[in-house]
């Protein structure tokens, strides 16, 4: 890019944890090609409530972490009040970008113009969930894979992922989502379809599953079979994702889809398709969605049930 003068970029990672890494991976990919170092200040959240140090190891907290408090000095304030989207601190030396609801992308032109603005800002602070990437960033995805590859995680995950794998060879990913996403998560029939032909297309018949729950893990279980897969998942004993154990656990399966050699998973969820970016199979894997007939039918079912309790608690 043009001639700038910045000297660090600070992310603070919002929402989910995959949401997370896809912030931080954005934000480094970003620094690097600002020549400049990437700093983490992560900061908990009701969607990520787990601090770094149950997710991430001693060594990378050391290097790339700073306090939530070194970004309020930066700011002068705290970052939840500043104005909405992108703004220039000159006196500061400072430009900060946070999306909303508008997504960080949609400013990426507008941040290449501020990086070059005459106060000569010297850091780069961005608010965000998600992926984002300068105009003309080259393989955005390939190092997307590079920056999850090179990620040092604590020992319990580091642990588990070892456990989980021991003695097996090649198989495939299964993201089952069946709460939050439920709404827009294709049918069984499609995803036993995308697991066909992954079957097909790769003769592998090992099948990792990760699920956001044990009715779901037990019902896909089930279902690999009947289409000659051999089904496995991680032994996990909480996988509530308020808890501690529970945030290792999720990470523990986004790893193990993200060793697998294609997999199938919702294509609006972030977690089955950044497990694809890291598993470097983005296209070889089935990103399945529910078609407009089921989500619509799926909203109406969802509508009657939500009036349904409205009405019983009114009545009771």
């Amino acid at each position: 890019m043009t001639t700038h003068s910045v000297e660090r970029v600070i992310v603070v990672p919002r929402n989910g944890y995959v949401n997370r890494l896809q912030a931080w991976a954005s934000a480094s990919i970003l620094a690097d090609d600002l020549g400049a170092p990437c700093h983490v200040a992560w900061q908990p959240q009701a969607a990520g409530p787990a601090e770094p140090d149950v997710l991430f190891a001693s060594r990378a907290l050391e290097h790339s972490f700073v306090r939530i408090d070194d970004v309020t000095a930066v700011l002068g304030t705290d970052h939840e009040e500043l104005p909405r989207y992108l703004t220039v601190l000159p006196d500061r030396h400072v430009v900060a970008l946070a999306g909303h609801d508008r997504g960080e992308q949609v400013f990426m032109p507008q941040l290449h113009a501020a990086l070059q603005h005459a106060s000569r800002p010297t850091t780069l602070v961005i608010i965000a969930g998600g992926t984002f990437c300068l105009p003309g960033t080259r393989a955005f995805v390939d190092r997307r894979r590079d920056f999850y590859r090179s990620i040092t995680w604590s020992p319990p995950i580091d642990q588990q992922v070892s456990a989980a794998l021991l003695g097996r060879r090649q198989y495939l990913g299964a993201h089952i989502r069946q709460t939050d996403r439920s709404r827009q998560a294709p049918t069984p029939r499609a995803i036993r379809a995308g697991l066909a032909r992954l079957r097909d297309r790769t003769g592998i018949t090992g099948l990792f599953i990760a699920a956001d729950n044990e009715a779901a893990l037990a019902r896909w279980t089930d279902e690999a079979g009947r289409v000659g897969l051999q089904a496995w998942t991680a032994e996990h004993a909480d996988i509530d994702r308020a808890t501690n154990a529970g945030a290792v656990a999720a990470m523990t399966d986004w790893r193990l889809l993200g060793g697998s050699e294609a997999l199938v998973y919702t294509r609006e969820s972030s977690f089955g398709a950044e497990a694809a970016v890291a598993a470097g199979a983005v296209d070889g894997s089935e990103a399945l969605a529910a078609g407009p007939v089921t989500r619509t039918g799926r909203a109406l079912l969802h509508g009657a049930s939500s009036f349904g309790r409205r009405a019983r608690r009114l009545i009771s």
